[in-house]
């Protein structure tokens, strides 16, 4: 960048939803913000199963809800080891989205509300100097007071897992609801799924430890009785670890880069569209700012996450097939925004007496008790 260069308000690095949805929010509020995205196609490479509650999708995508939901699934499966049980969701709150065809929608939003979108850039180096942040690309040096770091799990400084995600046709049968599949005894982390899309194509995948994956992938595979042909495959690493912030105030993480990811499943779209909508109210306020809105409106889920994945990994089979028989049996499994929200559903859960003192049994107690404070803690702030 040579003197004299425009400088912009802000730059944001990476064009997924948290990314595109801080930049459509701060061109709205008239500011100068430019995108830069290093693949040449927004939305590919596609890595993300793409399910989401409704309401969530609401909050924050109300314009693309339409055009990006493929189906709406209203039961599921849940195997552990060789034992299963079918559960009922809340009519019409649990979707399947088509991520690429979010993320288009969301950079054509941007664009159309002012923001710059530059395709094929990567931020090479990255530097700050007099006040001003410097992004050395290809195609030259971008220059802006504020940058919004938005790239994924390739920039998040806390705990991950390995996920593989295979598309699949389905021969035979075209199971329409979810599977689960966990088993301890292959992983102590992970878990496998079974996610349907339309026309006998579906998505499975698993988290865990790299050598655990495939094994996982068989397993959801075997136990859900299902003949597949799988039709691509995709990897990456997956943040687990929660929230992490910025130590300065002219830098925002947002989305996989931030870790607003739910710890538990790895899901990840909702909680980092909001990470960036809240950037943008950010801008100009600073970081720290950022962080007490964060924190208040889904940090404290996301931490309740935190112990909910320590609780999971902490159990066996055993202790978990305990938990799963006492959950109440008349309600539907997700309710309302709960598939985003899963301290919801413990919340929910530790009303009942059986569950309770099943939780009390098979938990270590130091987790029992940080798990109640963090459910109880992420309700004060919902």
């Amino acid at each position: 960048m040579k003197n004299g260069d425009a400088v912009h308000d802000v730059v944001v690095l990476g064009a997924g939803p948290a990314g595109l949805s801080a930049a459509a929010e701060i061109a709205k509020k008239g500011l100068g913000v430019v995108v830069l995205e290093e693949h040449q196609e927004i939305g590919q490479p596609e890595k993300c199963t793409g399910i989401v509650s409704r309401d969530g999708l609401k909050r924050v995508f109300p314009e693309a809800i339409e055009e990006t939901v493929i189906r709406e699934v209203d039961f599921g499966r849940l195997f552990i080891e060789d034992l299963a049980w079918d559960y009922q969701f809340d009519r019409g709150k649990v979707t399947v989205l088509d991520r690429a065809r979010l993320d288009r929608k969301l950079a054509a939003l941007a664009v159309d509300a002012g923001a710059e979108l530059m395709l094929s850039t990567r931020a090479n180096w990255i530097e700050k100097d007099n006040g001003v942040w410097r992004v050395y690309t290809r195609a030259g040096v971008i220059g802006a007071k504020m940058m919004i770091d938005a790239r994924g799990i390739g920039a998040y400084r806390g705990r991950k897992l390995s996920a593989m995600q295979l598309i699949v046709r389905v021969r035979g049968d075209f199971y329409e609801g979810f599977v689960v599949y966990v088993n301890k005894k292959v992983s102590s982390s992970g878990f496998a799924w079974y996610a349907p899309l339309d026309d006998g194509i579906a998505k499975v995948g698993a988290i865990g430890m790299a050598g655990e994956l495939e094994q996982l992938l068989q397993g959801a595979i075997k136990a859900s009785g299902l003949t597949v042909a799988p039709l691509g495959v995709s990897s990456s690493a997956v943040a687990i670890g929660g929230p992490v912030y910025s130590d300065d105030d002219d830098l925002i993480l947002a989305g996989d880069a931030g870790g607003q990811v739910k710890p538990l499943t790895a899901g990840g779209i909702i909680t980092g569209a909001l990470g960036g909508i809240m950037a943008a109210e950010a801008v100009n306020k600073g970081a720290g700012f950022y962080r007490s809105l964060y924190d208040k409106e889904i940090g404290g889920e996301l931490e309740a996450q935190v112990r909910l994945r320590e609780l999971f990994e902490s159990i066996n089979n055993g202790a978990l097939v305990k938990l799963v028989k006492a959950l109440p049996s008349d309600q539907p499994l997700f309710m309302g925004d709960e598939f985003d929200s899963h301290t919801k559903i413990l919340a929910r859960a530790l009303r009942s007496p059986s569950f309770y003192f099943a939780l009390l049994e098979v938990a270590p107690r130091y987790i029992f008790d940080r798990l109640k404070r963090s459910v109880a803690n992420a309700g004060q702030g919902s």
